[in-house]
């Protein structure tokens, strides 16, 4: 290890798949971070096909939101490739935003448009972006 110091990162990282259920691109501007906000769901086909239903109308309200760009809604999807644990959630909404405070609100400690509709709620995380591929022109 101490002769090849790259091992030690090379152990550590996770691979999680995921399937796309959703993606909604409000504009061509990027954002600053992404905000990853992660939940199960417990309850019958038919509760499950409506919390799909209420997440989609929910993702779509998000978007209203100012300094946010776009969405993904996302649902794990096991592979014999993924690399560590299950994510804590079955469940992933992915946004595009300026800031977290776009999405989150600290002085209050809740979200702007909370998500009620039956989910249990996993975990919340924000990335600062550093970098933006550009297509070749």
């Amino acid at each position: 290890m101490e002769k090849e110091l790259w091992r030690r990162d090379i152990g550590n990282w996770g691979r999680v798949f995921y399937r796309v259920l959703s993606l909604i691109e409000k504009d061509t501007r990027a954002g600053r971070c992404w905000a990853r906000c992660e939940s199960n769901f417990r309850g019958t086909a038919a509760d499950e096909s409506r919390f799909h239903s209420d997440n989609a109308q929910h993702v779509k309200r998000v978007l209203e939101l100012p300094g946010i760009h776009r969405a993904w809604q996302l649902q794990h999807a096991p592979h014999p490739a993924q690399i560590g644990a299950d994510p804590a959630g079955k469940y992933m909404n992915m946004y595009e935003a300026d800031a977290p405070e776009n999405l989150f609100d600290p002085s209050l400690g809740e979200e702007r448009l909370p998500l009620k509709a039956g989910q249990e709620f996993a975990g919340r995380h924000f990335a600062r972006l550093l970098l933006k591929a550009e297509p070749q022109r």
